[in-house]
């Protein structure tokens, strides 16, 4: 098991790295864009993003289904039927691009009256559309196959480097090409060539790591296809639930009010988006292990497994959304000016749901993984439902923010719901063995530094700049501390101190060996 905890750390090490560097990115890129090209071609860029960010659920879970087949079938022995319904899944995945890039065709010819943007927007609307569009169906979707498998075969480290190089790839881009005057278009063209860059790394590496893997179109056999059915109508739900806080409420936001909305909205949804990035990947991190350890009937690990990633995850999650809600005002207007100081009540109430989303991402892969695909599809039905009607309903009387609370109040009912079946079904736990052991420890940190913020920023009047931070750091570091000793038990502290302790040593020995050559 400590090898287990120790292999999950690595992979989730690296995740957090993927997304810091994107979050980075994303912080220096934003209001360098803004500054540049305008706030309402930034509008446009956000509206186009959030389509076809809506339409890639066309790929129907087969992410997910790869990922369960390879983590399945890996055995030497079972190559021959992991390449037969891999084969299949490529051919279903170059099927389902075609029809998105026709499904495409209407939004492109109407996007103008749909979103009603001017000519010059429409334009641009539809330029960015065309060049997005490929990148997704033509190129990301189909190729998504090799990152899947990769992600599925355990090299889930080598797949966030790889993510990262295409992050700097795309930023390099964007920085070269708006310096140089070019309009927001050239957006979608640094983009699809990072992309570019990046599948094609995936497939030269799933080539390489799994040498006997083998992709043909005689391999492909149709019983395959039913096999899936199931699992791809269940994961094509949880994504859909997942994107109504990320894609579609720019929509219904632009619908009903101004472009200007939906980039005080997007701001706040790209940080919001992010961090629900860093806690995807790494609650995804445990599928493989979730699948393998389902395939060996062995309960009680999962139990642990499941427990104790939702108490670090949620512990982290809770502890950063908390530093980024009380600072947000202030954070938005160091970052992007006094205008988008608007954004912030929307952006306290998404990061808020993004926390409570926590504990759901890893119960929706423990479901997936363990054939228990239905009770999460009914859940993320009832997810997206309950968010489309609220979103609706508030966005008419509160704007943005209520969009926003929609958001939060569904999130907040599926997921009581949906965590206790896990803890009464899968897991086997009552409820308060639950809260004792995960949710509890997992949120004294994150209450013990917004007792101490809210009272440092009662006095923020009486206080100078530097005192103010410093008393911020001081809340923060103490909250770190509380984490260390309520929320780690004592293993995974020693666990910790072992590894850093090895880490000191071979850096002392290398300093050693530098000074004596």
């Amino acid at each position: 098991m400590e090898n287990i905890k120790e292999k999950i750390l690595f992979q989730m090490l690296m995740n957090c790295t993927k997304f810091i560097f994107a979050l980075v990115v994303m912080l220096l890129m934003t209001p360098f864009i803004i500054n540049k090209l305008g706030i309402e071609d930034f509008g446009v860029w956000c509206m186009v993003i959030a389509i076809v960010g809506f339409f890639s659920l066309i790929d129907f879970g087969l992410g997910t289904a790869v990922v369960k087949c390879v983590a399945s079938l890996n055995d030497k022995k079972e190559a021959q039927s992991r390449n037969e319904k891999l084969s299949t899944y490529c051919l279903l995945y170059v099927m389902l691009a075609l029809i998105g890039s026709v499904c495409m065709y209407p939004i492109f010819v109407n996007i103008g009256e749909l979103f009603s943007l001017s000519p010059h927007y429409q334009y641009t609307a539809q330029c960015l559309l065309i060049i997005l569009a490929l990148r997704t169906f033509i190129m990301a979707l189909p190729l998504s196959l090799f990152r899947a498998i990769l992600f599925g075969s355990g090299y889930i480290s080598e797949v966030s480097f790889v993510n990262i190089l295409g992050t700097f790839i795309y930023a390099s881009l964007v920085f070269l090409f708006v310096q140089m005057g070019y309009g927001i278009i050239y957006l979608g063209i640094a983009n699809i060539i990072a992309v570019a860059i990046e599948y094609i790394i995936y497939i030269l590496l799933a080539y390489r790591y799994l040498p006997d893997l083998k992709i043909k179109l005689s391999f492909v056999k149709l019983t395959h296809a039913k096999e899936i059915t199931s699992l791809s109508i269940a994961a094509i739900l949880i994504q859909v639930s997942g994107l109504i806080m990320l894609k579609t409420d720019p929509l219904i936001i632009k619908i009903f009010l101004s472009l200007t909305a939906v980039s005080l909205y997007s701001v706040a949804l790209k940080i919001t988006e992010n961090f629900v990035l860093l806690i995807k990947q790494i609650s995804h991190v445990l599928a493989p292990k979730f699948c393998e350890l389902s395939q060996e009937n062995n309960n009680r690990q999962i139990s642990t497994l499941y427990l104790n990633t939702t108490r670090h995850i949620l512990a982290i999650s809770a502890l950063i959304a908390s530093v980024i809600a009380i600072h947000s005002e202030l954070f938005l207007t160091l970052w992007l000016g006094k205008e988008f100081t608007e954004a912030a009540p929307v952006l306290i109430i998404l990061i808020a749901s993004a926390v409570i989303l926590a504990p759901q991402l890893i119960a929706g892969d423990l479901l997936m993984m363990s054939g228990n695909h239905r009770t999460s599809a009914w859940f993320a039905a009832l997810s997206l439902l309950m968010n489309l009607i609220l979103s609706i309903f508030l966005v008419k009387i509160m704007g943005i923010t209520g969009v926003a609370l929609a958001t939060l109040i569904s999130t907040l009912l599926v997921g009581l719901s949906l965590i206790s079946i896990i803890s009464r079904k899968i897991l086997k736990i009552k409820i308060a063995y639950l809260l004792r052991r995960a949710i509890i420890p997992a949120l004294i940190p994150t209450l013990i530094f917004i007792g101490m913020s809210f009272i440092i920023n009662s006095l923020n009047t009486n206080l100078n700049i530097i005192l103010f931070a410093s008393f911020n750091i001081s809340v923060f570091f103490i909250s770190l501390y509380v984490f260390w000793i309520k929320t780690l038990i004592a293993s995974e502290r020693l666990m910790i101190i072992n590894k850093f302790s090895l880490l000191r040593q071979r850096l002392f020995k290398a300093t050693l060996s530098t000074d004596i050559a």
